[in-house]
């Protein structure tokens, strides 16, 4: 607030049109940069709403492939056997030497299924 017997000082400004080019120079390039921000801030809007749309197309996919899987028959020999790992070290010869029998069975069956489609196939040739 000005005071009663207070002088006004006037202090010159040398070239005004230079300060004010300047002034309006640095108001463009600020407004340029909110210009840019705000595009920034619209991309990030529409990346938010388009993880929103995937995020709710993911859960509608599963919950279609849940219902597709409900509405498969059930295989009527059962559920294939697990194959168990073995836990400790000490047990695991015993494990490799049953599977390994196994292997060989079910090997052998197949060669012998092999041999017979080729016999088959050569009294049709």
């Amino acid at each position: 607030m000005k005071k009663k017997g207070e002088n006004l000082f006037y202090v010159g400004i040398e070239n005004p049109n230079e300060i004010r080019k300047a002034l309006l120079e640095s108001v463009k390039s600020i407004i340029q940069s909110l210009k840019g921000y705000e595009a920034v801030r619209s991309v990030r809007n529409e990346k938010k709403e388009a993880m929103l749309k995937l995020k709710e197309h993911t859960a509608e996919i599963s919950r279609l492939i849940m219902h597709l899987k409900a509405e498969f028959p059930k295989p009527e020999f059962g559920e294939l056997p697990a194959v168990k790992k073995p836990a400790v070290a000490a047990e695991k010869p015993a494990i490799v030497m049953e599977s390994a029998g196994r292997r060989s069975s079910e090997m052998d069956r197949l060669e012998r299924e092999l041999a017979d489609i080729e016999k088959k196939l050569q009294n049709l040739g």
